[in-house]
């Protein structure tokens, strides 16, 4: 990795309450830093969230109450914390979606102003969908360990996928379900592309467009014109993280501006 490297990377993970943004907290953070020389230093600590980790989330990842009750709080490490991880990338395991806006809310708490787009971010979850693509023929060759003849062949491609599937379900037997029914509940990682790092925004080649709810694909300027109040209940309601509102409040604003100005 070394060559590769011309400043820090710190690889990170968080372990908390829960898994909403807003309101959970981190209870414990664990970085190593992999210098361009080679070196490595790590920073790793429990934290007091200052809030009930609740027996369903300990029984994950065995953390208890007890167990961090006398830690420090996030907001005392903070400042360890952010200059560990300053002039560095970052790097983590799905960490795009949750563990970056996550410690982006603790950092807010503690009165920081992280800039987090200073960051190279790599996310080793989404590096492996670009190195092992999600195509047919991609897939394909990764199960079989051959290449697709004929691929666009409307048969080909019919009889390779009954083969993904048929190693799917042999490779994967403890983890899918036992009835085909049943796979329509498995949930898909969002792949599109995001205006902010909850997901809650989509960017398409045109617009802006929600990415959750009941306004899901459809134009933020759409949405504005039938119900500009969504925007406030984002901003003033919802469960949403700081970067999220910041993002509908500066919609709203743009907007509205545009509509008094026409």
């Amino acid at each position: 990795m070394n060559n590769k490297l011309t400043r820090p990377i710190v690889f990170f993970d968080l372990e908390t309450t829960g898994i909403s943004l807003t309101n959970d907290r981190i209870v414990e953070i664990a970085m190593t830093k992999i210098h361009p020389n080679g070196d490595k230093n790590s920073y790793n600590t429990r934290v007091n969230p200052t809030i009930n980790i609740p027996q369903v989330v300990s029984e994950i990842h065995g953390i208890t109450n007890e167990d961090v009750s006398d830690q420090d709080t996030f907001n005392y490490i903070a400042p360890e914390v952010f200059q560990f991880i300053d002039g560095c990338d970052l790097c983590g395991y799905n960490i795009i979606r949750f563990d970056v806006p996550l410690l982006l809310e603790e950092f807010l708490r503690a009165g920081i102003l992280w800039e987090y787009k200073k960051h190279a971010i790599i996310d080793v979850f989404k590096l492996y969908a670009v190195i092992e693509p999600r195509t047919l023929s991609g897939t394909y060759k990764r199960f079989t360990g051959n290449p697709l003849v004929n691929a666009h062949s409307a048969i080909a491609d019919t009889d390779a996928t009954i083969e993904i599937f048929e190693k799917q379900i042999e490779l994967y037997a403890d983890l899918l379900p036992e009835s085909i029914s049943d796979y329509t509940q498995i949930k898909y990682p969002d792949e599109q592309k995001t205006l902010d790092l909850a997901g809650k925004f989509a960017v398409n080649e045109t617009d802006v467009v929600f990415n959750f709810g009941k306004y899901r694909g459809k134009s933020v300027k759409e949405v504005y014109t039938t119900d500009a109040n969504y925007f406030m209940w984002m901003i003033d309601k919802g469960d949403f993280s700081s970067e999220t509102k910041s993002y509908a409040r500066k919609i709203h604003t743009k907007l509205s501006t545009q509509i008094l100005h026409k």
